[in-house]
């Protein structure tokens, strides 16, 4: 989503009940966006990108190069555990790559 050049000038209000509120708050507040934001990309179609899901990817990927150290430093004493973990790892950050596409 790129940074419109354009002012924005209108103003828009709009009643919520007090779980439509929440929710949005909630929302909001998950994808690291200001209500606004979050708001406005909604209603214009914009797709909304989690920030959470990249450090989340981020850390596993650490996570992962620490169990690989793990592996080199006991000369893979913990092989078939090292490996089971590793490959959960590499699960979990596909299935969040393909989340944030």
């Amino acid at each position: 989503m790129a940074r419109t050049t354009e002012e924005r000038i209108h103003k828009l209000s709009v009643r919520l009940t007090e779980q439509e509120y929440q929710e949005i708050k909630t929302n909001a507040e998950i994808v690291s966006m200001g209500r606004s934001t979050y708001v406005r990309n909604r209603v214009l179609g914009h797709r909304i990108k989690s920030r959470l899901n990249l450090t989340m990817i981020a850390e596993l990927r650490r996570i992962g190069g620490l169990l690989k150290l793990v592996h080199m430093e006991s000369k893979g004493a913990y092989s078939e555990k090292t490996m089971e973990m590793l490959n959960e790892l590499q699960f979990y950050v596909k299935k969040l790559s393909a989340e944030k596409e």
